[in-house]
This record gives structure tokens, C-alpha cells and sequence, in this order.
């Protein structure tokens, strides 16, 4: 294996990443040629965490002044609740009920697994490929799996750096770097890949030098100067805020305020990463990309409550109840902001009611692609170009599995959880032995009131629902038993 060493500052990364780019694109060019398209994908970013989300305690302008430019939607939804299956939704455009990844792992010959992507389905990376398009995804892809896995290079982008989550890969830095008393560092990594390439960045080896993001944020800066001239479609997918609620570099922001330090901490991370979009838009702005680029940002779930982090501090996921790993409102309704200057226009607010596997079929209408392939979403392009005739799902759907004995143990019924969003009503039901949970949105959004008892045909229409859009899936066993540790497990 072919082996890049990166001896690297954080002022040094930049300069190395993004030197010397092509100059300012032709306009006229601009205007007749395909989009291009950035969708920037945090981690764990609650719906209450950007200031034009109703974040009050710590500032965020530059999502705010994305929201100002383009349209910012109210009632918009994660693929599922945790990292691996919404990623898989948002990647393939399926709804958890078909989805091939439906938790963080499956259980598969008596032990749980990371699972990859089905050979069947269409990326969005490979859709956008065949339609031209220069392809790249910079930070977590979180879909490799610990069998048959699946690499983003080989699955439509042309351009990748990223970690490698797989057992594989853990048990090789373990092997080759742990050996050398080398910290496995999920926020200041000393091995990435590039390509298929092993990555060293020398400027965390054994010390917190270069963050996460802003190695994403650099190759992103430099791929967009590369592919000026040409339709690119780039994946930024940020760690922040995501465990741990690490940040090395000193700031003495929101000292005077007295918060818990991890609590100050998530609030540097997230405004981290606010500068970081405004330094993509500014880009676009000088390189005269903007107006031929629409930009989606959006998360991967709700707001998380791990590594001593109080959700409920920054009233992380708004007024909503629960988060990660949940399926009340605060676990799955997430931000999504688009801008798209001259064709969405300024300052708009929707309600309208998606979910993150609709991006597929968005994309597939904004770029013209042939849809000779499966999915389960409806394009939102008339929502954002303020055209009649948007059509709008007849209910959303999702299911998720908990793994292994310190995920359920916890839960009184079971792993496997499952909730229909349709019209004002949510459906909520945490294991197939439970009740189903009614909520009316319009008057209930925090979903502190069941009306299952009030409105039982609403129930049994969810109920139904929930099994037909469910299809089997060998590792994700719609009820059943299971067994881990010795334990046998009914769900």
C-alpha cells in the first residue's frame, strides 16, 4: 500500500491543500452549464442549535446569513436517528423501511456488525457521475461496513479523504500505529485515507495539532478551485458536534459565562464550524461561483446527549423531546438550509414536510439524470423554486435497531423502534410490543400528549403503515429474537 505522509500545520494544510487554484470561471459559461452542488452534512447538529433556529446563547451568522440568502425549512427530517442508517437513506434515497443500513450495526452470524451498502443501490455519488459531474466527499462516510465493504471511491466519487470506521480498520491502526503508542484520535486523526491511500497527518501524532474539520474544510477549498471550470458535486460531511467534545485550540470565548466547560466547548465546536461555512460561500462569492451553485446544509440526526453533553443545555433540539437515537421530533427533525442564488429566492421560510432521501430525487430533477433506479423520495425543486405543483409524501417512515447489550438494555421492550410522520400527526413506537404513541403536531410539537386513546383509527392507519413499508432485511429483523452476550433479546 502506497503510503502519503502529511507533516502538516494548520496554516500549513491550507497552504498545501489549497494553492495555486484556477482563476475566476468565465460568467457566461456559468450561467449555461449544469449546477454545481455543495450538500454540507454535520454531525449531531440539533434543530435548535443555529441562530436562525432560535438559538439565543452562542452566535452562528454565517448559517444565518445562508438562511437570509436562500430558504430555511421548518418541518424537515433526518434519514433516521443515528449515523450509519441516515447516511444510507440520504446516500440512496430510501426510506429506513428499505433502506440496506437501518441501525450503526445488524446482527449478523451471532454478533453485530457494521453493515455496507446493498450492491443494488444507486449513490448519489454515482448518479451525479454519470451525469458529468466531477465527484468528491471530504470527512465521514460511515458506510464502509466490517464485511464486503463499501468505499466511496467506489461508489462514485472521484475524490475522497476520510476516516475508516470498519473492525478492519480499527484492528489495523491498533496493529501498525497503536503499536507505536500512537492514540487512536477521533477528532485530531494521525491516519486518514486519500483515496485508498493511508494518509498520516504528523501533526497529530501523538498530539491534538490539525482538527477534523479543518482538513475537510481545506481539501474542499482547494477541490472547489480545481473544478471551477467544470460541474463538480461536492460532500463536505463535518464531525462537529459529535463525541467526543474535544477542541485543543485556545479561546477563552464564553469564559465570563460560567458554563460547564464541555457545555463551552460544544458552543466553540459549533461556531467552529459556522466560520467554516462562511469561508466555502465566501469562496464561491470571489471564484463568481454562487450563482451557479446551490448549497444544502443540513444534519445527520438530532442533537446528542453523549460525553457529558446536557442536550438540554443550549436547548439543543429546540422545544422538541428527546434526541440521537430517539424518534420524537428531537431525534430526527434536523435544519436543512438551501441557497441557490437567482433560483431560490432570499429569505424564505418553509413548512414543508421532507425527509432526507427526497435529496436524491431534488438532485436527480435539478441535473436532468435518467432515474432508472429505486427510490423512495419526491423532489422538493418546485418547494424551492417557488412553482406550483410540489408534491408531498402521504407519510414518512422510519425504523431504526439499537445494538448489543449496552443499547438494550436500557430499553424496556426491545431494540427496535419505529415512528409515520403523515399530515400533523406523528406516530411514535419504541418496540413491537408497545403501544403506538399518537401526537398532533400542530398543537403538540413537543409531544407531551398521546391521543391514541382519543383517535384509534388514526392507530390502526399508522399500525399499517408501519408494516407495509417495511421490507424484510436479513440483519435488521423486523421483530424477532436476537442474541448477544448470551442473552437472548425480543424485539
Amino acid at each position: 500500500m502506497n503510503l502519503k505522509y502529511a507533516n502538516i500545520t494548520l496554516l500549513g494544510l491550507v497552504v498545501f491543500l489549497a494553492a495555486c487554484g484556477p482563476k475566476k470561471p468565465d460568467e457566461e459559461k456559468q450561467l449555461t452549464r449544469k449546477p454545481n452542488v455543495i450538500f454540507i452534512l454535520t454531525d449531531d447538529l440539533g434543530y435548535g442549535e443555529p441562530g436562525c433556529y432560535g438559538q439565543e446563547m452562542f452566535q452562528t451568522p454565517n448559517l444565518d446569513h445562508l438562511a437570509e440568502e436562500g430558504m430555511r425549512f421548518t418541518d424537515f427530517y433526518a434519514g433516521n436517528t443515528v449515523c450509519a442508517p441516515s447516511r444510507a437513506s440520504l446516500m440512496t434515497g430510501k426510506h429506513p423501511g428499505h433502506a440496506s443500513v437501518r441501525g450503526n450495526f445488524g446482527f449478523k452470524d451471532g454478533q453485530w456488525l457494521m453493515m455496507p451498502l446493498s450492491p443494488q443501490d444507486s449513490t448519489l455519488g454515482e448518479i451525479m457521475q454519470a451525469r458529468g459531474y466531477t465527484t468528491a466527499i471530504f470527512g465521514k462516510w460511515h458506510l464502509e461496513g466490517d464485511f464486503n465493504p463499501t468505499h466511496p471511491e467506489d461508489r462514485g466519487f472521484d475524490e475522497t479523504v476520510r476516516e475508516r470506521f470498519s473492525a478492519e480498520a480499527k484492528a489495523h491502526f491498533t496493529e501498525k500505529y497503536g503499536s507505536q503508542g500512537i492514540v487512536r484520535d477521533q477528532n485530531y486523526p494521525y491516519l486518514l485515507y486519500d483515496g485508498k491511500e493511508e494518509l498520516l497527518i504528523e501533526a497529530n501524532k501523538n498530539r491534538q495539532g490539525v482538527y477534523m474539520d479543518d482538513i475537510v474544510l481545506a481539501r474542499s477549498k482547494q477541490y472547489i478551485r480545481n473544478n471551477a471550470q467544470r460541474p463538480f458535486f461536492l460532500f463536505m460531511s463535518l464531525k462537529i458536534p459529535h463525541a467526543p467534545n474535544t477542541l485543543a485550540e485556545a479561546d477563552t470565548t464564553f469564559l465570563s459565562k460560567g458554563w460547564p466547560e464541555v457545555e463551552r466547548l460544544h458552543a466553540l465546536r459549533i461556531q467552529k464550524m459556522d466560520g467554516q461555512i462562511g469561508e466555502v460561500t465566501a469562496l464561491l462569492d470571489s471564484l463568481g461561483l454562487s450563482g451557479n451553485t446551490i448549497v444544502f446544509f443540513t444534519s445527520d440526526n438530532g442533537g446528542h446527549h453523549e460525553d457529558r453533553h446536557d442536550h438540554t443545555f443550549f436547548q439543543s433540539n429546540g422545544i422538541f423531546r428527546g434526541h440521537k437515537r430517539d424518534f420524537y421530533e428531537g431525534g430526527i427533525r434536523v435544519p436543512l438550509i438551501v441557497r441557490w442564488p437567482g433560483k431560490v429566492a432570499a429569505g424564505q421560510v418553509s413548512a414543508h414536510v421532507g425527509a432526507q432521501w427526497d435529496v436524491l430525487p431534488t438532485l436527480v430533477e435539478i441535473t436532468g439524470t435518467t432515474t432508472n433506479y429505486s427510490h423512495d423520495g419526491i423532489s422538493m425543486l418546485p418547494e424551492l423554486l417557488g412553482r406550483p405543483g410540489q408534491l408531498s409524501h402521504d407519510y414518512l417512515y422510519w425504523e431504526f435497531q439499537l445494538n448489543g447489550k449496552s443499547w438494550m438494555e436500557p430499553m424496556p421492550h426491545g431494540g427496535f423502534r419505529q415512528a409515520l410522520r403523515f399530515g400533523k400527526w406523528k406516530a411514535v413506537r419504541n418496540g413491537l410490543g408497545t403501544p403506538i404513541e399518537l401526537y398532533d403536531l400542530s398543537a403538540d410539537p413537543a409531544e407531551q400528549q398521546s391521543l391514541s386513546k382519543e383517535y384509534p383509527e388514526l392507530v390502526s392507519r399508522a399500525e399499517t403503515w408501519m408494516e407495509q413499508a417495511h421490507e424484510d432485511h436479513p440483519y435488521f429483523p423486523y421483530g424477532g429474537t436476537s442474541h448477544f452476550g448470551g442473552i437472548e433479546y425480543k424485539y
